[in-house]
């Protein structure tokens, strides 16, 4: 859940991840930070939020000095449903969702939206080269009343 809610990633840019991806940043501020593979490789802070919990994990994991993959680090079949299958195995309470990867990340983008962050901020932290990919969240975004709208138009904050 920490690598959907906290960092945006998917289901593919979760199974080769290795526990040294996961990293605090040297700030001293708690941040970590996530380094995903290609194809859509870049470094993503990780939500305040969940830093906690994405640390603890990596740090758990890091005992031995390989390269052990962070999810699931003991199970060496890496197929592209590694965590769909994983998480169709869970037993979520009758009134909530089902654990999918896509929604996770999809309210990582939601989150960013609705705190305004820039678009060229998102964008990158999403790892997507166009807008096109991003339009499938516009349905779940909360509508900004006229006056905010004018406001923020006109270049006020």
């Amino acid at each position: 859940m920490a690598l959907g809610l906290g960092v945006g990633l998917d289901s593919p840019e979760v199974i080769p991840l290795r526990v040294h991806d996961v990293r605090r940043t040297s700030s001293g501020s708690g941040s970590v930070v996530v380094a995903t593979r290609a194809p859509r490789k870049r470094e993503i802070l990780c939500r305040r939020s969940w830093e906690g919990v994405l640390a603890a994990a990596a740090d758990r994991l890091d005992t031995t000095g390989t390269a052990q993959y962070l999810f699931r680090p003991n199970c060496f079949s890496r197929g592209t449903n590694t965590v769909t299958n994983f998480l169709d195995r869970t037993k979520p309470s009758p009134d909530a969702p089902r654990l999918v990867m896509g929604r996770l990340r999809s309210t990582w983008l939601v989150e960013l939206f609705e705190e305004r962050l820039p678009i060229t901020v998102i964008v990158a932290a999403a790892g997507v080269d166009t807008l096109h990919g991003l339009s499938r969240i516009l349905p779940f975004l909360n509508p900004v009343p006229a006056d905010e709208a004018a406001r923020l138009l006109r270049g006020g904050r």
